[in-house]
């Protein structure tokens, strides 16, 4: 399926951070987060060019020295809250192509916040892909609880109506298992992303990952809970 195709990996890195400020480059176990989705990214047997999209020079300077390439800088206009990880990919492709005059075949989006994703789990998503034979290729895990054990809480936290007696008394064995994104790895093929905005249609497939390699980034308690599994694995 990937014999004769490029393959892009980008990292998107913008500086503004809501939760953890600079988030993309905060230490975690004495390395700057970004460090080690690079790693993952240049330690797999797939992926033919890394770069990494960022509006700071910063970041630019970091993923450099790690190995990765950075060709170009955001504008501004793509690195606000609601820019979607599609108008990311689509400014990259556009500069590559226009600027660089290079084309990909398939396209693989890897967030620097799933840090614990390493290149043995990039190598075994391209490989189950074309198992499956599919077009695109999400990452999921396995979720901890029962969906059906959360609602929302009204303003007075009164809990009357918060689980339907169906699932009240329910032990957690007698659910099926359920799965959540884990915005860990993201693949398509060239054509099908572009034909579909993105890397959601009817021959997109899941690539379950274990939990420990799941961890996404977003707060200081995920930052400690990541540093804790980097130095315990």
């Amino acid at each position: 399926m990937f014999k004769n195709k490029n393959v892009l990996g980008i990292i998107p890195a913008r500086s503004n951070s809501k939760r953890l400020k600079n988030k993309n480059i905060i230490d975690l176990a004495g390395k700057p987060l970004i460090e080690y989705t690079i790693k993952a990214g240049l330690e797999n047997h797939y992926i033919d060019e890394l770069i990494v999209s960022t509006d700071s020079n910063e970041i630019a300077r970091i993923s450099e020295d790690a190995g990765a390439k950075v060709p170009f800088l955001r504008p501004i206009e793509l690195s606000k809250d609601n820019t979607s990880s599609y108008e990311v990919i689509e400014h990259a492709i556009e500069i590559l192509k226009n600027r660089y005059n290079k084309d990909f075949g398939c396209i693989i989006l890897l967030q620097p916040t799933s840090a614990l994703r390493d290149g043995i789990e990039i190598d075994k998503s391209f490989e189950s892909m074309k198992d499956i034979g599919c077009k695109a290729l999400i990452s999921v895990t396995q979720m901890d609880h029962p969906p059906q054990w959360s609602n929302i809480l009204p303003s007075d936290l009164n809990m009357n109506n918060f689980l339907t007696h169906e699932f009240l008394n329910r032990r957690s064995q007698e659910f099926s298992n359920y799965y959540k994104l884990n915005g860990a790895i993201y693949i398509a093929e060239m054509e099908y992303f572009n034909n579909q905005n993105g890397f959601w249609g009817e021959d997109t497939h899941a690539f379950i990952m274990d939990r420990n390699k799941s961890i996404d980034i977003d707060d200081a308690w995920d930052l400690k809970l990541a540093e804790f599994l980097i130095k315990n694995s």
